[in-house]
């Protein structure tokens, strides 16, 4: 599968200064921002790393901070947290799920994970990263009322993948496997937000309630062949760019406000224009914190994956350009 897949990439990239395949579409409108000019108009320049020094003052006056006091403790208060880098993540995250737990008084249930030697059928004795174990958290801390995001893809079709976001809304536990711990947790409630689109478990019409149950992944640790089985859940106040793809923020989804924090960096190509495209409209976004122009905006225009987005697309314009001339006589 993964050969296949290199083969498949390979061949969609066969684009040289010489030689232009039409195997390459580019996408030219933005479908979420459809509603609001302004934010397309940022977002291309975003993309081609073509910020012009009187466009700052449009991404500055959505820092956080600078908001009218209404607006700001609504974005505090309901915001998704987007942000650059994982170390960032996992500071919200667990700081957010603390002060959750605190205000409204609810249990929390910390839920280990089942790590075995696949051969031996024993318990690993190894203390596995979550990223080795492929996203699978070790140590899973959940309670209702916290935001999650889905580590898995668990139902395509319906939109159910690696990426959507929801709240946990139920902990069911089988009293038959022993006390009411994290090992006997059966399933996970969560209310999905707008990538679902499959059927709800509990409630009508406009719900979006599904159970998560366990989910086993292989792994290997030197030559060991392991496998970790874990609810295919993590915390979400806050997530990376990475993960967002595919959220949409706006006035009519279940994520209305997107509160974002794009780092001082293009460490991955496309990572602002990532994160600042998943809202419909300008004023879903709030940025925290701002950075100036010359320290991000022309850092960014002069990095070499903006000059590389636009040597394509002069190529991919050439190619179009052929394309459209009449034949010669």
């Amino acid at each position: 599968m993964d050969l296949r897949g290199k083969i498949a990439w390979d061949n969609f990239f066969l684009v040289t200064e010489s030689v232009c395949k039409p195997l390459v579409f580019v996408l030219t409108e933005n479908v979420r921002a459809q509603g609001d000019a302004e934010l397309r108009k940022l977002l291309t320049a975003v993309r081609a790393g073509q910020v012009e020094q009187h466009m700052y003052p449009q991404w500055a006056r959505r820092s956080l901070p600078s908001l009218p006091l209404e607006e700001h403790n609504e974005f505090v208060a309901k915001a998704v947290r987007i942000v650059d880098k994982n170390s960032k993540r996992v500071k919200i995250n667990t700081d957010g799920t603390a002060g959750l737990v605190t205000q409204t008084q609810v249990a929390l249930v910390h839920i280990p994970s089942i790590d075995l030697d696949v051969k031996k059928r024993s318990r690993l004795l190894q203390d596995v990263s979550t990223r080795t174990a492929g996203g699978m958290f070790k140590d899973l801390y959940l309670c209702v009322g916290l935001k999650v995001v889905v580590t898995d893809n668990l139902w395509t079709q319906m939109g159910l993948v690696n990426g959507t976001t929801g709240t946990v809304v139920g902990i069911y536990f089988d009293s038959k496997i022993g006390p009411i711990e994290g090992k006997s947790v059966k399933m996970v409630l969560v209310e999905l937000d707008s990538m679902y689109t499959g059927p709800s478990f509990v409630g009508g019409a406009g719900k979006r309630v599904v159970p998560i149950v366990r989910v086993t992944r292989e792994f290997r640790v030197g030559k060991t062949r392991c496998e970790r089985t874990q609810f295919p859940l993590q915390p979400a106040m806050a997530i990376t760019i990475h993960k967002s793809q595919g959220l949409t923020v706006g006035p009519s989804e279940r994520v209305t406000l997107l509160i974002l924090d794009i780092g001082d960096k293009d460490w991955s190509a496309g990572l602002a224009y990532v994160g600042l495209s998943r809202g419909q409209m300008l004023s879903c976004i709030a940025l925290e914190p701002v950075r100036g122009y010359e320290e991000r905006w022309k850092r960014l225009n002069a990095s070499s994956q903006c000059t590389a987005v636009r040597k394509w697309l002069g190529l991919l314009q050439m190619y179009a350009n052929l394309q459209a001339a009449p034949p010669a006589p």
